[in-house]
C-alpha cells in the first residue's frame, strides 16, 4: 500500500481540480466507491499507485492549459477526436496517454 495521507490528497486534488464526486472518481478508477473510501482510508494498492498518479499528473496539466473553472465541463464533454466520448470515458476505458494525444492535437491549431 501507499501511504495513505498522500494519496488521500492526490485523490481530493484530482476530484477538485476534475470537479468530481467520490462516485465519479471511483468511476474513474474503475472501483466502486467503498473501494474508492477503503483507499482513503488504509491507503492505495501498489499495482494502482501510478495510474493515480498518471491522471493526477493529466489534472495538474489540465489546470494549467485550461482556465481551472472550465475544466470540469472540459472533461464531461464529448470529444470530437476521442470517438465523442468524454475525456472522463477514455480515461476510464484507455488510460491517460489518449488524452495527451488529442490535447497535443488540439494544440497544433492554436497560435504559438
Amino acid at each position: 500500500m501507499v501511504a495513505a495521507a498522500s494519496q488521500e490528497a492526490t485523490l481530493d486534488h484530482i476530484e477538485k481540480i476534475f470537479g468530481l464526486n467520490e462516485r465519479e472518481l471511483a468511476s474513474v478508477f474503475n472501483v466502486t466507491p467503498p473501494t474508492m473510501s477503503r483507499w482513503r482510508r488504509t491507503g492505495v494498492p501498489i499495482a494502482r499507485a501510478a495510474e493515480i498518479d498518471r491522471v493526477h499528473k493529466l489534472a495538474r496539466y489540465c489546470a494549467r492549459l485550461f482556465r481551472p473553472s472550465r475544466v470540469p465541463q472540459i472533461v464531461r464533454e464529448p470529444g470530437y477526436g476521442l470517438a465523442n466520448k468524454s475525456v472522463l470515458q477514455v480515461i476510464r476505458e484507455s488510460g491517460v496517454e489518449p488524452i495527451y494525444a488529442y490535447l497535443e492535437q488540439l494544440l497544433s491549431y492554436a497560435p504559438r
